[in-house]
């Protein structure tokens, strides 16, 4: 049986983070919310819905996807890197379109259903690598391969298929919430 979105993967927006991110210690906010994130500057509506799996996304107020006013917070959807029991191992942080099996679901038909794998390396950098998909998986315009994962630093952009996103740690992601609300 489908269920909507909603109950599978809550999407999270700028608002979100507004009051943890000034009120927290950059060390409690990262325990709390994720020490990385992935930033998408557009709204829900202009991804590209696959014909089949596509359900109506409700917002955290309860707005449907495609109804937000075009604000500047609004428009910024995040996606925090972290595991949240969906993928198989908890060594990993899956990246797809199959929202019932990826700890960030990109619910876009450019999107493979297991599209990519984030890992962290022994110095605790995030390291990203492509999971054959259809589409590829880019960083700063780059290809990355399944066998050779990429180092990533804030401020990467990365293309998952058609869907660009921004990596943000942390420290920028919290700087980059205060200076939009």
């Amino acid at each position: 049986m489908n269920q909507p979105m909603a109950d599978t993967y809550q999407q999270l927006f700028l608002s979100s983070y507004r009051k943890p991110a000034g009120a927290l210690s950059l060390e409690r906010f990262s325990a709390e919310h994720g020490e990385a994130f992935l930033v998408y500057f557009g709204a829900s509506s202009e991804l590209r819905a696959p014909a089949r799996s596509w359900q109506a996304t409700r917002f955290d107020d309860g707005r449907k996807a495609g109804a937000e006013k075009q604000n500047r917070s609004a428009s910024v959807q995040i996606f925090p890197v972290r595991y949240t029991g969906r993928s198989i191992s908890d060594r990993w942080v899956t990246v797809g379109r199959a929202a019932r099996t990826n700890d960030i679901p990109i619910v876009d038909e450019s999107v493979s259903a297991s599209h990519a794998v984030f890992e962290r390396g022994r110095g605790g950098e995030f390291l990203l690598r492509d999971a054959n998909s259809r589409t590829g998986t880019f960083v700063n315009d780059e290809q990355v391969g399944p066998d050779d994962p990429m180092t990533l630093k804030s401020g990467d952009s990365i293309r998952f298929g058609a869907v660009t996103v921004v990596f943000l740690q942390a420290p920028e992601f919290v700087q980059l919430v205060l200076q939009l609300s």
